[in-house]
């Protein structure tokens, strides 16, 4: 490769991150701006976020030279989520544990060579309560943010998370069907196992939480947060 193509390429890849930098901020400030009128819904995010994500999911299919590597990964594990709170038949407050349950996504996304990951996934949680009042569940689309701390050895940690939009559902005995729709966020970290050029293991960490924003007009809620343990497979290509 010439000195002009490299610098090209270089040009290139900067102007890409910054575009995913600015778009960014533009749906985390729009969030926030409208959340403080009191004029966020649950159309104005996803309309901002399907914008960020097929820009996302266009310059990682269509121009490779913004990345140094492309992936697709699949992964499941355990889901352990911590307690919720609804009302009962008589109305009185009710808590609800849960047994351990399963998680189950995919990914597709683009790395760079600063060790920097941009992801998009979707991630599928359910598990069962205690007692009774139905399964708790949630469907979250994500975009993700990894970096990757590459060292000599096959074993990479990684660290980062990411913000989205997903539905679910919480277990309610009572009259009230908890579930709806809302920003769904996550946190976490892993290592990424190489087992030859292309293939690798990975075992990871997640927090995942669901925000309500729209749930029965206003009764009930579907807030929930939970730990999840997951492995899977990545593929680069």
């Amino acid at each position: 490769m010439t000195g002009t193509a490299i610098k090209i390429k270089n040009v290139l890849r900067t102007r890409t991150r910054l575009f995913f930098f600015r778009q960014s901020c533009r749906v985390a400030h729009y969030s926030v701006e409208q959340a403080e009128n009191n004029q966020f819904t649950e159309e104005h995010f996803i309309k901002k976020f399907i914008i960020f994500s097929i820009s996302a999911i266009m310059v990682s299919v269509c121009s490779p030279l913004f990345a140094a590597e492309r992936y697709f990964s699949l992964s499941t594990g355990i889901f352990s989520p911590s307690k919720t709170t609804t009302v009962d038949n008589s109305f009185k407050p009710a808590s609800i544990d849960y047994n351990v349950g399963w998680a189950l996504g995919g990914a597709f996304g683009v790395g760079f060579d600063s060790g920097l990951r941009l992801e998009n996934e979707l991630v599928y949680r359910q598990t069962s309560p205690r007692t009774s009042g139905g399964d708790l569940w949630a469907l979250a689309w994500m975009l993700n943010v990894w970096w990757d701390a590459r060292n000599s050895s096959p074993i990479t940690p990684y660290f980062g998370g990411g913000f989205g939009f997903g539905r679910g559902h919480v277990a309610s005995p009572g009259l009230i069907d908890n579930s709806g729709s809302g920003i769904a966020y996550q946190a976490g970290g892993g290592l990424d196992c190489k087992i030859d050029q292309r293939l690798s293991l990975d075992v990871g960490y997640r927090y995942f939480g669901l925000s309500d924003t729209s749930s029965n007009g206003g009764v009930g809620s579907v807030d929930l947060v939970g730990s999840s343990v997951l492995a899977g497979l990545r593929w680069r290509f």
